[in-house]
């Protein structure tokens, strides 16, 4: 009797054991499922080619920066570069070529722009900054020293810029989600749209020139 006893404790020892070891085994499963899920999560807002942040990052960091800039009646702005000639290096010297231009822009860029403002790549030859904080006048200011920047690394780009208060003077306030949200995209159509004008005005020059 003492015997069956003792096998049977020893059994039920056996089971906790390995109750406890899927336990463990469960939990760093779990682990490698979080670490995994929060890698996929940042993968989704980066462009793959420069792990600039793309459309789905661009679009997070502006309703972001539009939110402060309402509560705070702030401002913030916004800068379109456009590479001029990325298709004739396509075109000349191959897509390795080209995807190596786009990189060493995206990291001139990275390196000059605040660790709080927000860089992401758009299109093919488009990227976007977003400047926290920042007015018209220190948009233009750093749209300016940027586009010098690039040129001493021999990269031609045309740029535009706005703020948010440029295309929204007047102090702007917000009731509930579906005003915001309306807010939020008839701003930003604006302030893209200004900005692009300013884009598209430098490119036609060079034409000129």
């Amino acid at each position: 009797m003492k015997k069956t006893k003792n096998i049977r404790k020893t059994k039920l020892e056996l089971e906790i054991l390995m109750l406890k070891q899927k336990l463990k085994e469960s939990k760093n499963e779990m682990k490698i499922l979080k670490k995994n899920s929060r890698k996929f999560e940042r993968l989704a807002l980066l462009d793959p080619l420069t792990k600039a942040g793309n459309r789905n990052l661009l679009k997070s960091e502006l309703i972001k920066n539009f939110d402060i800039a309402l509560r705070e009646n702030s401002d913030f702005g916004l800068i379109l570069i456009d590479l001029d000639n990325l298709k004739i290096i396509n075109d000349r010297k191959g897509h390795n070529a080209g995807d190596n231009l786009i990189k060493n822009t995206i990291n001139t860029l990275k390196h000059r722009i605040r660790q709080f403002d927000v860089l992401c790549r758009i299109g093919g030859d488009e990227f976007i900054i977003i400047l926290f904080r920042s007015n018209l006048t220190e948009t233009e200011n750093i749209s300016k020293q940027l586009r010098e920047i690039l040129k001493e690394q021999n990269i031609s780009a045309s740029f535009g810029y706005s703020s948010l208060r440029e295309v929204a003077e007047k102090k702007l306030k917000v009731i509930n989600k579906t005003e915001f949200s309306r807010l939020f995209k008839t701003l930003y159509f604006k302030i893209y749209k200004k900005a692009d004008e300013r884009l598209y005005k430098e490119k036609n020059l060079k034409k000129i020139q």
